[in-house]
């Protein structure tokens, strides 16, 4: 059986190591999330490139959108080589997995760390740099700060570091309070 996880990981390793060896890591990364967004912008492309649809194209149509996007921006060369390697070999369906290991990749090198700030309402810009700042200090890395809305958290906010969940909520302190007056003192 074949190890889509292994392969994924091979090739997008493979990009990474000549990308640093080639001092273009940036431009492969901002290459790799100009492509993605190309494909999301269409729903066909999406279907086209997704593991979760039957449509495949001739390859040589895989190639053409390949060779249109590499005209129409300034992407790097290992970049057109690595969608034509993936391209010959079948692997273009992997796309969005590859993207998607490609980006843990390139923020675990660039020290970058993904956080979700989810307050009840929109925090003023102070507010929010100021938790970031700290988070920057406390992880040593480089935060990309992505912020949502959500009323049904009452107050404070939640903060998802990659799986962690810390959560400074009103409703999680109402729960919590909840809970032990049912249980009781």
């Amino acid at each position: 059986m074949i190890n889509i996880s292994k392969i994924v990981n091979i090739y997008t390793q493979s990009l990474l190591d000549v990308a640093v060896e080639k001092n273009q890591l940036d431009d492969v990364y901002n290459s790799f999330r100009s492509f993605h967004d190309l494909i999301q912008a269409s729903d066909n492309l999406k279907k086209a490139f997704s593991l979760e649809t039957d449509l495949i194209l001739k390859p040589h149509l895989y190639e053409e959108i390949v060779v249109i996007f590499h005209q129409n921006t300034s992407c790097p060369i290992i970049f057109v080589n690595f969608l034509k390697a993936l391209i010959s070999n079948k692997r273009i369906k992997l796309f969005e997995t590859m993207f998607q290991t490609f980006s843990d990749f390139y923020f675990e090198k660039k020290n970058f760390q993904k956080v979700e700030l989810i307050s009840s309402y929109p925090l003023e810009k102070e507010t929010s740099n100021n938790i970031k700042t700290r988070l920057e200090e406390k992880l040593s890395k480089t935060i990309i700060l992505s912020e949502k809305c959500d009323p049904s958290i009452l107050g404070g906010y939640i903060v998802k570091i990659g799986e962690k969940l810390y959560d400074n909520s009103i409703k999680s302190r109402l729960d919590q309070l909840k809970e032990t007056l049912s249980k009781g003192v």
